[in-house]
C-alpha cells in the first residue's frame, strides 16, 4: 500500500513495482477499453430482437444460402443449443438451420400449386381491369404491380425517320 506517496513497510509479501504509476495507467486504460466496449455493444444492439422460438413439428420456410430466396420447405425435426433448429424438407434430406434464416409458414404447402388454367384466367382479366382482386392469392397481388415510371419511358419513346 502507498501512504504519503512511498510504500509502507509491511510483512505482506508485494513485490515493489506493484503501485508503480504505470500500472495505474495501465488499469485506467483498461477501464476505458470496457466502457468503449459497452458503448460498441449498446449502438451495435440498439435495433436487434429477439426471434421467438420454433417448436417442433411446425412447418417452416428455409433461406436458399446461394440466392437469398426462402424456397425450401420442411418440418422442425429438432432444437439444437444455440438458436439452430434441425429441420427435414421435402427431398427427406435434413438440415440445421439458425433460426435467422427459418421462417414460419403454417401451412403445408399445398397451397403453393394453382391450377395455371385458373391462374391464366386471373392475368388476363386484371390486365383488362387493372386493378387486383382481393380473392387473389398473393403471390399473383404481388406479381401485378407495375411501376408508373415504365409506362412514362414507353411514352416517352419517339422515332424520327428522315427520308434521303
Amino acid at each position: 500500500m502507498m501512504v504519503f506517496g512511498h510504500n509502507m513497510r509491511s510483512r505482506i509479501p508485494i513485490h515493489h513495482s506493484t503501485f508503480k504509476p504505470q500500472w495505474i495507467s495501465m488499469s485506467d486504460a483498461i477501464d476505458k477499453k470496457y466502457e468503449v466496449n459497452e458503448k460498441t455493444e449498446k449502438y451495435y444492439n440498439r435495433n436487434a430482437h429477439n426471434l421467438t422460438p420454433i417448436p417442433v413439428q411446425t412447418e417452416v420456410r428455409l433461406q436458399d444460402p446461394k440466392n437469398k430466396l426462402w424456397e425450401l420447405t420442411g418440418t422442425v425435426v429438432g432444437v439444437g443449443r444455440n438458436r439452430d433448429y434441425r429441420i427435414k424438407v421435402k427431398s427427406g434430406r435434413t438440415l440445421w438451420r439458425n433460426r435467422r434464416f427459418l421462417r414460419v409458414t403454417g401451412d403445408t404447402g399445398e397451397d403453393d400449386v394453382i391450377d395455371i388454367d385458373r391462374a391464366h384466367e386471373i392475368l388476363e382479366h386484371d390486365d383488362e381491369e387493372n386493378q387486383v382482386k382481393e380473392d387473389q392469392p398473393a403471390v399473383f397481388r404481388s406479381a401485378l404491380r407495375r411501376s408508373p415510371r415504365l409506362e412514362q419511358k414507353k411514352k416517352q419513346v419517339k422515332f424520327l425517320v428522315m427520308d434521303k
